[in-house]
């Protein structure tokens, strides 16, 4: 059985004109056949552009999908990340088994014509 530490990040970003919905998402983390990951952390940062003088919140959604149980759990349920902060969404680690994934979604009403995004980065440890 072997040990191995990582890191890894996802953008996700949506460009979306004034008073129309804004909806992305990403496959965060996916722990391939015969793996199991342990999640440490997963940072989101509202990484949103201003438009003009104006800086916007973000909304996102954070689920893990447990392929053996064939559920899905939420970790984040539209938290708002505000202008220039972010969120580590995890307060213990988080196993993967086999199949199992972490989703992250943004999704909200826009206020401008502006491209909404985050970033998001996080550090694991992969057991094969």
């Amino acid at each position: 059985m072997a040990t191995t530490y990582h890191n890894t990040g996802s953008n996700i970003s949506q460009l979306v004109g004034n008073g129309l919905t804004y909806s992305a998402s990403v496959d965060f983390l996916t722990a391939g056949s015969g793996e199991t990951l342990i999640l440490k952390n997963c940072q989101i940062t509202n990484t949103t552009p201003p438009s003009g003088s104006t800086w916007y919140d973000i909304n996102v959604c954070a689920y893990l999908q447990d392929n053996s149980a064939a559920t899905t759990h939420s970790l984040a349920y539209f938290m708002v990340i505000p202008k220039y902060s972010s969120l580590d969404i995890l307060s213990d680690n988080l196993v993967l088994e086999e199949n199992d994934k972490l989703v992250i979604d943004i999704t909200g009403s826009a206020e401008a014509t502006t491209t909404y995004k985050v970033s998001a980065v996080g550090s694991y440890m992969k057991i094969t």
